[in-house]
């Protein structure tokens, strides 16, 4: 006896149909964002003690300006999971505002 659905046996992915898509996506962007965190941290070690028309042409060029809206986007994400699990926490654990 199989607890396999008849529809797993034929093609072979079970009922969630994408799991396994989802976890390669979330893996893709994970190393993602810790490449383009690396890049940032580098560039701006890079700048130390420039001046401020260096950082804005540093930033100008568009491959920087590319990478860097690739970054502030998953970052944006990154901060408004942490937030919403601070929330969740704060809820929790009955801290007041």
């Amino acid at each position: 006896m199989s607890l396999r659905s008849p529809l797993r046996r034929v093609t072979g992915r079970g009922s969630a149909k994408s799991g396994v898509g989802h976890w390669y996506v979330q893996r893709v962007t994970a190393a993602a964002l810790v490449l383009l965190g690396i890049w940032f941290v580098a560039g701006l070690a890079s700048l130390e003690g420039a001046s401020h028309a260096n950082v804005v042409g540093w930033l100008a060029s568009p491959i920087s300006s590319a990478l860097a809206v690739l970054l502030v986007v998953k970052f944006a994400l990154v901060v408004a999971a942490v937030i919403g699990v601070l929330a969740v926490l704060r809820i929790a654990f009955g801290v007041a505002a």
